[in-house]
C-alpha cells in the first residue's frame, strides 16, 4: 500500500480514473493543500487534479497556477473525506475545509460527474488504495 499522495499513489489514483465515462464540459482545474502538523515549520502536503470532459487527466504534486479553485483542510480531515469517513459539503460548511476560487466548479458544475454510477467505483478504488494510511 503506497503512502497518501506519494507518487505511487497518485500514479494508481489516476489509473483507477479511467473507469469514469467522461462528460463534455465537465472540466476544472483543483490544487490541494492538507496541513500535516501543528508545527508551522512543516510545510502543507500540495497536490493538484484536473479533470476534462469528465476525465481525471492529470494528477500531480505541486500546485498549479490556472485552477479554477483551491481546497485546503488538514490531512486528517482530507484521509476522512477519501476514505469516505466524512463529507466534504458538510467541512465546508463547519468551516473546517476551505474553498478559494470558484467553489461552484466543485459543488455544482461537476455534479453530474459525481452522480455517474462510474464515480461511486472510482471512489471505491481510492477507498482501497488509501484504507491503510
Amino acid at each position: 500500500m503506497e503512502d497518501f499522495l506519494s507518487e505511487p499513489w497518485l500514479e494508481r489514483v489516476l489509473d483507477a480514473a479511467k473507469v469514469l465515462p467522461g462528460l463534455t464540459g465537465m472540466s476544472a482545474v483543483v490544487n490541494f493543500e492538507f496541513a500535516t502538523g501543528k508545527s508551522s515549520k512543516k510545510p502543507p502536503m500540495r497536490f493538484h487534479a484536473a479533470l476534462k470532459d469528465g476525465r481525471l487527466v492529470e494528477l500531480g504534486l505541486g500546485k498549479l497556477p490556472e485552477a479554477s479553485c483551491s481546497v485546503a483542510c488538514k490531512l486528517p480531515q482530507a484521509l476522512a473525506i477519501v476514505k469516505g469517513e466524512a463529507e466534504a459539503e458538510v467541512g465546508y460548511m463547519q468551516g473546517w475545509l476551505k474553498v478559494e476560487g470558484d467553489y461552484g466548479v466543485l459543488v455544482f458544475g461537476l455534479r453530474p460527474l459525481y452522480e455517474q454510477p462510474e464515480w461511486k467505483d472510482f471512489k471505491q478504488a481510492v477507498d482501497q488504495l488509501t484504507k491503510d494510511n
